[in-house]
């Protein structure tokens, strides 16, 4: 039997929250063609974000749980019917009498728990690829333009300069692309930002990273 009574009620200032609801905005997405995108550029991204974070459970329907711990005592705590959170610290035994109380099923707890955050993930993996294809088209154009200008040709020449020509991942292969560490600063980057990788560490870097080499990367 669950319940929304005083106990619950009286929590629900410092209700806690499962960690996926306190991701921050993205600031990364995966367009449609699997190329990775910045999109806090994304005007209707905040919107987005801010739905999603309101959208976090509330605890509205809990229950009193209970469990044995490894000295063979019994816990009893709050929790979540919704997301399987606990929402109290251990209860005094004193404070749970003539309380409906159920025994904890782990397998079937940590299942739905797993079942939150999945689907918190994967509606904000949405939120972020959309932004990615919202921003994608003038993302790519920018950045294939800037791969051309002087400023980023200076950049590709004092990266060369610095590791000799040889890729800074293993300092075998020769230094065929210059790779940035982040975007942040894309147009005014640092040197500490940018790497010379031969094509095989290059490679690695973004297979290891979940991401593809695209074209504009390849001839960086």
């Amino acid at each position: 039997m669950t319940d929304t009574g005083r106990a619950a009620s009286m929590q629900a200032a410092a209700l806690p929250r499962h960690y996926i609801d306190d991701s921050t905005i993205p600031e990364w997405g995966t367009a449609d063609d699997g190329g990775r995108v910045r999109i806090d550029a994304d005007a209707e991204l905040p919107g987005f974000y801010a739905a999603w974070k309101s959208q976090a459970c509330k605890h509205d329907k809990q229950f009193t749980g209970k469990t044995i711990n490894a000295g063979g005592v019994a816990v009893f705590k709050r929790y979540c019917v919704h997301c399987g959170i606990a929402t109290t610290q251990h209860l005094p035994h004193r404070t749970i009498a003539n309380t409906n109380i159920q025994p904890i099923d782990t397998d079937k707890r940590e299942k739905l728990i797993d079942q939150y955050v999945r689907s918190r993930r994967a509606a904000l993996d949405n939120i972020a690829n959309d932004a990615a294809n919202r921003q994608q088209p003038y993302r790519r154009d920018l950045y294939a333009s800037y791969l051309t200008s002087p400023e980023w040709l200076r950049l590709r020449s004092s990266v060369m300069q610095r590791c000799g020509g040889l890729c800074e991942g293993c300092r075998q292969g020769s230094a065929d692309d210059v790779h940035h560490l982040t975007y942040r600063n894309i147009g005014n980057e640092f040197l500490f930002q940018l790497v010379g990788l031969c094509r095989a560490c290059h490679t690695r870097w973004h297979e290891e990273s979940g991401l593809t080499i695209t074209d504009n990367e390849a001839s960086e």
